[in-house]
């Protein structure tokens, strides 16, 4: 008994030991245990981004798709229409007398304007604008009714010169396609020129209005926020009217497909579709927006 009790301080101590050995190794395990889960939650992050960004570049090339179909469509549609017996007519007859008489009558454009509204009415256009030689619009059909700026000049768009003049070189992929903005509306348009006797008179431009028409069913398909856009203008878009203006800042900066931009404390990858440029330079696009946070915050906290 007496041994046992001189023995007691060195039991004592090494029980001690033992106690603070245990600690140090649960403290060590903790730390590598939580920057395992550190190192986790970023490689989760890192992942689930790249895999919206592959799922956002696979639904942007089948929209970039559907677009350029629906680009076809409205070259075809003005090209279909520009055969149409009665305007071709109507349009040279407007010709001759102008040039004969170097006055525009009223009646002969009429003439012409409502053979364009009957058959923007049948093929649904958005738009419909007759012009002359010269590039200049001289009467017009619109879906919504607006009146049509007076001697609109679309002459700059490369589709309206190539058109009037298949020699005129186009740095377009698609030389027939543009965007248009008359008065306050914005379209997408094929162009195709009016021929009679081997002779081109005008053209024909056919459209349809980019607008909530455009980005609402897209929003349903894509299963992400759209936005359409003209320059710098907010044209149409699924997002909330108070974020507008950081989605112009965003998508001022955004380049590409999977490009980053935040959105009221959300981050988006955009994926930008280009539909072309109006007269005035302005670049018609329409940009996808998929939601990242949401989706990497749901793993996450299952780490």
């Amino acid at each position: 008994p007496l041994r046992s009790l001189r023995d007691l301080p060195l039991t004592l101590r090494r029980t001690l030991l033992a106690v603070r050995l245990a600690v140090l190794s649960a403290a060590l395990a903790g730390a590598v245990v939580s920057a395992t889960f550190v190192a986790l939650n970023s490689q989760v992050r890192t992942s689930t981004r790249q895999l919206l960004a592959d799922e956002l570049s696979r639904s942007q090339r089948t929209l970039v798709e559907m677009q350029r179909e629906n680009q076809r469509r409205l070259v075809l549609a003005a090209a279909l229409l520009a055969e149409s017996p009665s305007l071709r007519s109507a349009m040279s007859t407007y010709r001759v007398e102008r040039q004969a008489d170097r006055v525009v009558r009223a009646d002969l454009t009429n003439t012409v304007q409502h053979e364009l509204e009957r058959l923007g009415r049948d093929l649904n256009a958005g738009v419909l604008l007759a012009t002359d030689e010269t590039g200049r619009v001289f009467t017009g059909y619109q879906r919504d009714g607006g009146a049509l700026p007076s001697g609109l000049d679309i002459t700059s768009l490369p589709a309206v010169r190539h058109a009037l003049d298949p020699a005129f070189v186009s740095t377009s992929g698609e030389p027939y396609l543009a965007g248009l903005q008359v008065g306050d509306g914005y379209y997408g348009v094929g162009v195709a020129p009016v021929i009679l006797d081997g002779y081109t008179i005008g053209t024909l431009v056919f459209g349809e209005r980019v607008d909530s028409a455009l980005v609402g069913p897209l929003h349903k398909t894509f299963d992400g926020d759209v936005v359409a856009s003209a320059g710098g203008r907010m044209i149409a878009t699924t997002l909330p009217a108070t974020v507008a203006a950081t989605v112009l800042r965003g998508l001022a900066d955004a380049s590409g497909q999977g490009h980053a931009i935040a959105l009221d404390g959300q981050e988006y990858l955009a994926a930008p579709i280009a539909l072309g440029k109006t007269q005035d330079g302005q670049e018609l696009q329409l940009t996808l927006l998929q939601p990242v946070t949401p989706a990497v915050n749901t793993l996450t906290r299952a780490l």
